[in-house]
């Protein structure tokens, strides 16, 4: 029998639906996508997702960050700001974190820079003059995210659980970043 016989032959177990949720359950699931970010919140009827753009009112958001002002801004902003900031402009942050410089390809279409200092990886905008780490990006769309939902559901989420799910070299490699970009992001407990 092929695998695709087998797979139309194949039953699955589908787990009953919940009818009602218990809202005061702060259950939290954000995905941070390489191209876009998306969180969604436990609420009465069931899950329900964040406008985390407010640009576009989208409930995805695109995984750019501008850094060209006091603080970093995240979204369809920076999209939009491509064409004549670029230089200040780190996407694809997702392709960089927990990799070592030779296991990076580089686009050569990035308005940044890739570079190892101290033997960690850092992302160099604007002529060199702005250097971030991955975990400082990533602790950016997260500090972003955060606000987005706080503001949703009114309250402050202050407990963080990550799951990461990535090569074993990778995941060795977050589980020692992950409380930094918590921390960053700032959720007050961390569990893992």
């Amino acid at each position: 029998m092929s695998s695709i016989e087998e797979l139309n032959n194949k039953k699955f177990k589908i787990p009953i639906k919940i009818n009602e949720y218990n809202p005061d359950f702060d259950a939290v699931g954000i995905d941070l996508g390489t191209t876009e970010c998306s969180a969604a919140v436990i609420r009465k009827n069931g899950a329900e997702f964040v406008v985390l753009d407010n640009l576009t009112s989208f409930r995805t958001m695109p995984s750019y960050i501008i850094y060209n002002g006091q603080h970093p801004k995240c979204g369809q902003i920076a999209v939009n700001r491509l064409r004549n900031k670029s230089k200040y402009i780190v996407f694809d942050s997702k392709r960089i974190l927990g990799r070592d410089l030779d296991e990076i390809i580089v686009d050569p279409l990035w308005p940044f820079n890739i570079r190892e200092i101290n033997n960690e990886i850092r992302i160099k905008l604007a002529n060199m003059s702005i250097v971030k780490s991955p975990e400082e990006i990533f602790g950016a769309l997260l500090k972003h995210i955060k606000k987005c939902v706080d503001e949703f559901q009114g309250r402050n989420i202050n407990e963080v659980c990550q799951r990461v799910r990535q090569s074993e070299k990778v995941l060795e490699w977050k589980q020692n970043k992950t409380e930094r970009k918590s921390i960053i992001s700032e959720f007050l407990d961390k569990f893992f």
